[in-house]
């Protein structure tokens, strides 16, 4: 099921994708990194997958490079393909 809060796209392509982060809302849970109340967990859900034929390794799902906490709003970068969980830290 979605998640309970929204996380507006504010730019994607094929390789990679920011979202806009409520503050209030987290990006994953220590230890188990998931939980449904994760902007982790609510990235398949408002994220487009690459496109068929994109080079660069697609990952099964995407991967955030940074994260902000709890009370902070703010933009997250998500990659969605190898090459660019490797250029973007």
């Amino acid at each position: 099921s979605p998640p309970p809060f929204d996380l507006p796209v504010v730019y994607e392509d094929d390789h990679v994708a920011i979202v806009n982060k409520p503050a209030g809302a987290l990006v994953y849970r220590e230890g188990d990194k998931g939980g449904r109340d994760t902007v982790k967990y609510a990235l398949p859900y408002v994220v487009t997958p690459p496109r068929d034929g994109t080079t660069g390794g697609i990952l099964p799902r995407p991967e955030l490079r940074h994260r902000l906490d709890r009370p902070t709003s703010g933009l997250l970068v998500a990659a969605k393909t190898r090459f660019a969980a490797a250029d973007v830290t």
